[in-house]
């Protein structure tokens, strides 16, 4: 018998048991990382610890880097503080920081870096350190250990570095007012002003501040510049600020900044608005005050000079001399009207040089009451007929004409005093208010004591002119004659003219428009060309509108005296003979009634002649008698037809139409005319030239219709016109109808003998 197998000493439980234990054997021999250098830490074997983590891969080192980072600088960071040697922390900062980098930030490293700053004696490395790392952290995780860097770099007295690292690291990323104040005191304990403004400038654009850091920040920035020598763009800085501020103005040290700025930059003058603000807010400062008018002096601000000197003498602060000052300001700066008002308070008290710069001022003013008041209280005896007669000018301008005259007497009663000139300005005076006679008198002496004067024609005209106002007629007549004869004067002679019409001197009248006019005695010409070669080119202008009127006047004299050569001959000379219809008008009718028909149709026909002027209804018709005249029956048909297209529902000028054209073998034309009249109860002078134009085309059926419509048309048809419609019918071949008329022409003739011998 076989013998029973036997289990293996291999069986599974005995193999799993083997796993448990070789495993538990792996982990007595090689245990975990982190037990093991917790184990090293606490036997204080931190070398061996660092070591330990150095030797691990970049892989095993990313199983746990927070881990493994803080425990190799805490165990350096123990180390180092045993060794107590400065060379070590430096470069212990550097690595420390570069795990905080790595880390991302971490409160157990930022604790560390802390310490290491404080045990840092030259901090430069580490600055470098973190400005590399900088852009791998967040501004709140860089913020606690920059701020102790910088501190520690400045008491290191690294302050160049300090004011740059705390820029760069602190300020820029996240800047406000009050890490800019830390860097301006960092630049400033750094020696550096140049890159303090620089900083200002960049920075502050970025800021929004309130007043008061404004304020402070622009001080700052100021002093800054000043130091580094440029006080003029320091002062122009703190001229930005009053305006942001006026009122910082009132402040003394403020205000004391300010003027050892505008002198150092030889900027005295711009003090001007600041020493005004300061004035508006101490207006009792009179020591400002005189500085500031001063200065305005210097600059010749007149203006700004003035409305002071006007403040202050409203105020009853004003010296003497203040109201001329503020006078002649005033002038200066062309406010006359304000100079006015100071003269004419200084002019009421009797102050002569006052009312000298009233009389030369007001011209452009005119303040002609104010300055009558005036010298209506008060003329100077000194050169008084100068003042009144600026008085009596005064008093004429103003329309208060008969106190002017009262001045003008009393000046002229001094002989010395008498010119042409003031006895002409009061005859000017007088003339205004009715005051013929005196006028009359003041020009008459006015013209003797100049008679050569350039003005005394004028005189003259005044004279002669004032007597026809005066209704002395006959010596204003006299006086136009007399300038007319001795000067040549041709504006006298409408006056001559209207006078000798007005005192019904029909042979004066005549007789001057014949001495004018008259061609053979060229006067006119004369006058002509007198004013041409003088170049009075409007005078000349006048003179040919009036010479005109005159040669149209003396034409219609001559023509209702049939005396139509010679009217024609001075209408010739009339500028507008070929412009004005009226005149063509005339002229044509006198060379048709001196039959100078040949004459007329040249003249129709000029090239020079105004198209516009033959538009005249009783220029065409002339015109068509001037052809019919000439026998020119086509352009008498042409001009007839014009007439009739202007209006050919007349039937006068529509007989004359037909009449013509049928005069001239156009008898269709003519019947075309007249057959619209014929529908509308036409007269029995139209019937008649009806017939007579149906005879000229031998259409005896139309001439027998149209002289049944005149007979019916007429109340009493005469025997002789029944008779030759019975001719016409006759003609016609009508026998019948041709006897019965004849018997009713028979009957007719025999009535009308009856009524006769009744």
């Amino acid at each position: 018998m076989d013998a029973k197998p036997q289990k293996s000493i291999f069986a599974w439980e005995h193999v799993l048991l083997l796993v448990v234990v070789i495993i538990g054997g792996i982990y007595w021999v090689f245990p975990d990382r982190r037990i093991v250098l917790e184990r090293m830490i606490e036997s204080k074997e931190y070398n061996r610890a660092i070591e330990t983590i150095q030797q691990l891969s970049p892989a095993d080192i990313a199983t746990d880097p927070h881990y493994y980072r803080i425990t190799e600088i805490q165990c350096r960071y123990i180390l180092t503080l045993e060794k107590n040697d400065p060379s070590t922390w430096e470069p212990m900062f550097v690595d420390t920081w570069k795990y905080y980098a790595e880390l991302g930030g971490s409160s157990e490293l930022q604790e560390i870096l802390l310490k290491i700053v404080l045990s840092l004696k030259n901090p430069e490395s580490a600055i470098e350190a973190v400005s590399t790392q900088q852009g791998k952290l967040a501004y709140t995780e860089i913020l606690p250990v920059a701020t102790a860097l910088t501190k520690h770099a400045l008491a290191n007295e690294l302050q160049s570095l300090a004011a740059s690292f705390f820029l760069k690291t602190i300020v820029e990323p996240q800047p406000n007012y009050a890490r800019l104040i830390e860097l301006i005191e960092l630049r400033r304990y750094a020696n550096q002003p140049t890159m303090a403004v620089e900083d200002i400038m960049r920075i502050r654009q970025q800021l929004t501040l309130s007043s008061a850091e404004d304020y402070t920040l622009t001080l700052l920035h100021a002093g800054l510049l000043q130091s580094t020598n440029e006080v003029n763009k320091a002062f122009e800085l703190i001229l930005s600020l009053t305006q942001r501020m006026p009122e910082r103005i009132k402040e003394d040290e403020f205000y004391a900044k300010i003027e050892l700025l505008a002198m150092q930059s030889d900027r005295q003058k711009d003090l001007l608005p600041l020493l005004q603000q300061r004035l508006a807010v101490k207006p009792d400062d009179e020591p400002r005050f005189r500085h500031y008018l001063s200065l305005l002096m210097a600059e010749q601000k007149f203006k700004d000079v003035a409305e002071l000197l006007d403040a202050h003498i409203k105020k009853g602060k004003a010296l003497p001399d203040d109201l001329r000052m503020l006078a002649q300001l005033s002038e200066w700066e062309g406010k006359a009207d304000k100079a006015f008002d100071i003269y004419l308070k200084l002019a009421q008290k009797n102050d002569r040089p006052a009312l000298d710069r009233l009389l030369a001022l007001n011209p452009g003013l005119f303040r002609h009451y104010e300055l009558a008041d005036v010298l209506n209280q008060w003329i100077p005896s000194e050169n008084e007929n100068y003042y009144r007669t600026y008085y009596a000018r005064l008093l004429s301008t103003l329309g208060d004409y008969d106190s002017a005259v009262e001045q003008y007497e009393t000046i002229l009663k001094n002989t010395e005093a008498q010119t042409p000139q003031l006895y002409a300005e009061m005859a000017d005076a007088a003339k205004t208010t009715y005051r013929f006679d005196t006028a009359i008198q003041a020009y008459q002496k006015s013209l003797a004591l100049a008679p050569d004067a350039p003005d005394a024609l004028k005189t003259q005209k005044q004279i002669a002119w004032l007597l026809t106002l005066d209704r002395k007629y006959e010596a204003s007549l006299a006086a136009y004659i007399t300038i007319f004869e001795t000067q040549k004067q041709p504006n006298a002679l409408p006056h001559i003219l209207s006078l000798a019409s007005m005192l019904g001197d029909t042979a004066l009248y005549n007789s001057m428009l014949e001495k004018l006019i008259t061609v053979n005695d060229g006067f006119a010409d004369d006058v002509a060309i007198k004013l041409t070669a003088n170049k009075n080119l409007e005078e000349l202008a006048a003179w040919e509108v009036n010479m005109n009127q005159y040669r149209r006047a003396l034409a219609q004299n001559y023509s209702e005296q049939k005396r139509f050569n010679e009217a024609i001959r001075i209408l010739e000379k009339h500028t507008g003979l070929l412009t004005n219809a009226d005149v063509f008008d005339l002229y044509l009718y006198l060379l048709t009634a001196d039959k100078q028909f040949g004459k007329a149709m040249q003249v129709v026909e000029s090239p020079k002649l105004n198209p516009s002027i033959l538009e005249n209804l009783s220029t065409m018709e002339t015109i068509v008698w001037i052809y019919e005249s000439n026998k020119r029956s086509d352009k008498a048909i042409e001009w007839m037809e014009r007439i009739y297209n202007s209006n050919p529902n007349n039937q006068k000028t529509a007989i004359s139409f037909a009449r013509l054209l049928a005069a001239n073998g156009l008898s269709a034309r003519a019947q075309a005319i007249i057959e619209p009249i014929l529908k509308d109860k036409p007269g029995t002078e139209f019937l008649r030239l009806a017939m007579d134009i149906a005879l000229a085309g031998e259409n005896y059926k139309e001439a027998e219709r149209f002289l049944t419509l005149y007979i019916n048309a007429c109340e009493t048809p005469s025997a002789d016109d029944i008779s030759f419609l019975a001719d016409l019918k006759l003609a016609r071949g009508d026998a019948r109808g041709s006897q019965q008329t004849y018997y009713l022409a028979l009957k007719a003739h025999l009535k009308s003998k009856i009524q006769l011998w009744e």
